[in-house]
């Protein structure tokens, strides 16, 4: 039986929902209405942004230099709602530090800390269906819990890793709905996770067969996701420092590995990652479905932009490499 719902899952659920939504005013013509410019700096960032600066920077705009003015490619978008897409280590900060308090509250709570106080005061506030319900059993391992904590953790260390030491980032901007977003996602998943479950009933206990084998290819998947993700990132890295004699903000079409075959697959991997939870607990926790589903939406979205973008502006861009699915889509 799925867990019950609480506030943490339903807020990804419906920023979920309104992504999709804004994404479908997103795709309407910006002459239609002015309410549309601002939707479409949600979604555009980086080399999607600059292209879409001079696509739709019109002949007679009255004001023809404000495009570069506002900080956003779009105009009439203030450019105090945009920040630098180099803050996208800041993600991966506050992420560092709140996993490492959510999960020093979880090593409490099993070994009979005052953690589970903690989240007891929290999950009275947040929890909408009781997780006490006689109706519902409960997988009280600890494993599961404990395995997607320090998967999570190594995600969130090698993002940083690539954002300070990796990562070419360009001039652009991202809005700052966009940037609210990602602290809220990295900081909230570890404490998330706890709420949505019964800590004092977890324990240490021998899993069976079939709990080994669901760990085992949990784990697998995490891994081989995790590989590819920072092959990509390496190779869009290196994209920039190979090119020096072309614009420090030029774009370039990436090869090799899982770009052969899908032209995001650093946000393939990225759903592959989270999904991957999700089946470590048997697709029962509705925290990390939510979580996943928001993990979808944003990916598959931005994947659509960022595909559109190269087969507008490569002429020679391979015709077999789809958009975020191998072989499919």
């Amino acid at each position: 039986m799925i867990s019950g719902i609480n506030i943490l899952s339903l807020l990804w659920l419906l920023v979920a929902i309104g992504i999709f939504c804004a994404y479908l005013l997103f795709l309407l013509n910006e002459d239609l209405s002015l309410i549309i410019l601002p939707v479409k700096s949600l979604f555009l960032f980086g080399k999607c942004l600059h292209r879409h600066s001079h696509i739709n920077k019109r002949a007679d705009s009255s004001l023809p230099n404000e495009v570069e003015a506002t900080g956003t490619g779009i105009p009439g978008i203030p450019g105090s709602l945009s920040v630098p897409k180099s803050w996208f280590k800041h993600f991966y900060i506050t992420g560092i530090i709140c996993h490492s308090l959510a999960f020093i509250v979880l090593v409490s709570c099993l070994f009979g800390g005052p953690g589970c106080v903690i989240i007891k005061d929290l999950q009275y506030w947040v929890i909408w269906h009781s997780l006490y319900s006689a109706e519902y059993k409960f997988d009280d391992s600890a494993l599961p819990v404990l395995l997607v904590f320090l998967l999570e953790w190594l995600q969130i260390f090698r993002r940083a890793y690539e954002c300070f030491y990796v990562s070419s980032f360009s001039k652009s901007t991202i809005n700052i709905s966009h940037y609210i977003i990602g602290l809220c996602f990295y900081s909230l998943f570890g404490i998330g996770l706890l709420i949505s479950l019964p800590l004092e009933k977890l324990a240490f206990s021998t899993p069976n067969v079939l709990e080994v084998v669901r760990y085992i290819i949990a784990v697998a998947i995490f891994v081989w996701a995790f590989h590819f993700q920072h092959r990509s990132m390496l190779t869009l890295a290196s994209l920039r420092q190979e090119q020096k004699d072309k614009p420090p903000d030029g774009h370039f079409v990436p090869h090799g590995h899982l770009f052969d075959l899908v032209s995001s697959p650093h946000y393939l991997c990225e759903v592959i990652i989270y999904t991957a939870f999700c089946f470590m607990f048997k697709f029962e926790n509705m925290y990390l479905n939510c979580v996943a589903v928001f993990v979808w939406t944003n990916q598959v979205i931005e994947s659509k932009i960022s595909h559109k973008w190269y087969t507008d502006h490569f002429p020679n861009y391979p015709a077999h490499r789809k958009t975020l699915i191998p072989y499919l889509w």
